[in-house]
């Protein structure tokens, strides 16, 4: 199963956008395009406090709640949201600043 890799280090309280690993496990990004997509989980290193895997799936949803943006070469690069409703869909939240996976009850 594909996932992509949500960086819970790189994505601060102000940021507009969540951020993301880049493919080959080389860089942090933002837009959709520029995103690694996963096909098996290093546990501990893809999966860790701050690292949250994500099922493709799940990205569609995230990246459906976006905001487009026209560059000048007028193509469309999708982001996702730095917002409670994607937070909610993805089981985190913001404390003391920082977004963290939500405690189960």
């Amino acid at each position: 199963m594909p996932y992509i890799l949500l960086s819970l280090k790189w994505t601060r309280k102000t940021d507009q956008f969540l951020t993301f690993w880049g493919p080959n496990d080389a860089g942090y990004f933002m837009s959709r395009r520029s995103v690694g997509v996963y096909e098996s989980i290093k546990p501990g290193y893809h999966e860790s406090g701050e690292t949250v895997p994500i099922d493709v799936d799940l990205a569609d949803q995230i990246f459906n709640i976006k905001k487009r943006e026209k560059f000048a070469n007028n193509e469309w690069v999708e982001y996702a949201e730095n917002s409670r409703q994607n937070w909610e869909l993805l089981g985190l939240e913001m404390k003391r600043g920082k977004l963290i996976r939500k405690v189960p009850a």
